[in-house]
Order: C-alpha cells, then sequence, then structure tokens
C-alpha cells in the first residue's frame, strides 16, 4: 500500500453515527470502532464514530 510505503501506521475516519451505512462498510472490511468524536457546525454539535484500519 502507498500509505504503508509512507510510514503511516493507521488511517482513521470520522462518520456520523446516523449513517449506518458507512459505518457498517468500514467494520466490513475490516476497521475496528475505536471511539467516538463531535463534528462542530455552529451551534450544533453532532456525534461520530471513529474507525480504524490498523496498516502495521
Amino acid at each position: 500500500m502507498q500509505a504503508q510505503g509512507a510510514g503511516v501506521r493507521a488511517v482513521e475516519a470520522a462518520l456520523d453515527t446516523e449513517y449506518d451505512r458507512a459505518t457498517q462498510f468500514c467494520l466490513k472490511y475490516g476497521f475496528a470502532k475505536v471511539g467516538e468524536t463531535r463534528f462542530q457546525i455552529d451551534d450544533q454539535s453532532y456525534p461520530n464514530h471513529v474507525p480504524r484500519y490498523d496498516l502495521a
């Protein structure tokens, strides 16, 4: 993988918790759910799942 050649050890994403298809896609392809975060737009805050795929 190009990312591994560049020294990247893992890939993470932030996925809207309401978009279950994206979360299921990531889990299907080997990502692990490692946490949650919030995405802020103006005065609104949206929960996000954080999946991680270890390359090393």
